[in-house]
């Protein structure tokens, strides 16, 4: 097959939460923290089988905003786009778990498990997140800013709908 976007359904639910009266995983909510754990999970999986830094930013940006319509604002750097990007050390560890995930749900799929063989090893570090233009995050901290979104508060940007058609598939 062929990857043309990935994109993170982040949805973290709490332990608790899973946890449904007829005890059926069927009827179970489903979710995890997935957006902080995205760039060195697909990095990681992606360098293994060839593929490099180009692929993932049409993966992760590019195709992404295509599809939503967004090109020129969205999944590029350049003149009059809205300069959101990561700086990253794709070649530092990244072991993932509790202590390191943002989101309050401190559960991850990605964590070693007492039964893990061979945990899986990760790498790709972020240093430091770029939300047009302005860093929001560096170093483990998150940056505030004057209507910056707050604890659950609403985010600071606007609703961008994508043109219709978009979402058709590309021409072979």
């Amino acid at each position: 097959g062929v990857v043309q976007s990935i994109t993170s359904s982040h949805r973290p639910v709490a332990p608790r939460e899973k946890m449904c009266a007829e005890r059926d995983f069927l009827r179970a909510r489903a979710g995890t923290p997935s957006i902080q754990t995205m760039l060195p999970t697909i990095w990681s999986e992606a360098r293994e089988r060839g593929f490099e830094v180009a692929d993932l930013a049409d993966w992760l940006c590019a195709s992404p905003a295509h599809s939503m319509g967004l090109e020129g604002i969205k999944g590029e750097i350049r003149v009059d786009a809205d300069a959101d990007f990561v700086v990253w050390e794709p070649d530092t560890p990244v072991a993932i778990g509790p202590a390191m995930l943002h989101s309050q749900h401190k559960v991850s799929v990605w964590e070693p498990q007492p039964t893990d063989e061979h945990p899986r090893a990760f790498a790709g570090r972020v240093r430091a997140t770029y939300l047009r233009g302005r860093k929001v995050y560096s170093d483990g901290r998150f940056h505030a800013w004057a209507n910056a979104p707050q604890g659950g508060s609403g985010g600071s940007g606007e609703v961008l709908h994508p043109e219709l058609g978009v979402l058709d598939s590309p021409a072979e």
